[in-house]
């Protein structure tokens, strides 16, 4: 009797431990451990001093690299090179593909050489479009849109795009905070696939 209870404890252990090991193994699968590049910014019908728009790129990219240290968004490095204008401008319609649109965009051989720089498995790139304010009084960019592409490297394609919303900084505490909220968003969206 004792022996057969101890054979079901050992069948039991040992189914355990083999469906442990297999979601293990399905975790492995998820997208994370990033290298993350430099974020493209595009100001809808900018209307103020050209000083304010680069003013909310530094805040922008400090913001991001600080809450990209933490452990929860799996970032490996950041590129540390900047990216040309040629290469932004052909990453832009990787971003335009949009969810639904599963047309598949070829790597140029400038985004190929970016890829090939990093030994990680995918690539977290960020476009922050803006829209200006057009009344006096109110904080000159009125809107923070975020959008995240992931590439998986090895495959040669976009694998995650997401949009947050349009947000106003006014209303979510500051250009900085906005950007980490609708950052925050889209982390959550990457997490469900």
């Amino acid at each position: 009797m004792k022996i057969r209870f101890l054979i079901a404890i050992f069948i039991l252990a040992l189914t355990y431990s083999t469906n442990a090991q297999s979601d293990s193994l399905n975790k492995k699968e998820t997208i994370g451990n990033f290298t993350y590049y430099e974020p493209i910014f595009i100001h809808h019908k900018p209307n103020k001093p050209n000083i304010i728009y680069q003013r909310f790129e530094e805040i922008s990219v400090i913001a991001l690299d600080s809450v990209f240290k933490g452990k929860k968004y799996k970032i490996n490095e950041k590129y540390n090179l900047s990216l040309t204008n040629e290469v932004k401008n052909e990453l832009i319609p990787f971003f335009n593909t949009g969810k639904k649109n599963k047309e598949i965009i070829e790597f140029t051989p400038n985004i190929k050489l970016v890829s090939e720089t990093t030994n990680d498995h995918y690539g977290l790139f960020l476009l922050i479009k803006t829209k200006s304010s057009l009344s006096i009084g109110t904080a000159p960019i009125s809107k923070i849109q975020l959008e995240i592409i992931v590439m998986d490297f090895s495959l040669n394609k976009v694998i995650f795009h997401e949009k947050s919303k349009n947000l106003s900084p006014s209303n979510n505490g500051g250009y900085a905070f906005t950007l980490i909220k609708n950052l925050d968003y889209i982390y959550k969206e990457m997490r469900k696939q």
